[in-house]
């Protein structure tokens, strides 16, 4: 039983070392031309080009 857990393993190890490679062997593809803004919110949305005046900090009290 135990023989079996290592080969799943290490079936798995062999699987993600090949997606990995293939995943190191694709171009980046080219910069962008601009700067790019994109603000990442705790429910995962994003918001891109962010206005100057979303950028304010609100202060928490305490």
């Amino acid at each position: 039983q135990l023989n079996t857990v290592v080969e799943s393993l290490a079936t798995s190890n062999k699987a993600l070392e090949t997606q990995i490679f293939l995943l190191a062997q694709t171009p980046l593809g080219p910069f962008p031309k601009r700067h790019t803004y994109v603000v990442t919110t705790n429910s995962e949305g994003q918001i891109e080009n962010p206005k100057e005046s979303d950028n304010a900090v609100e202060e928490s009290s305490g």
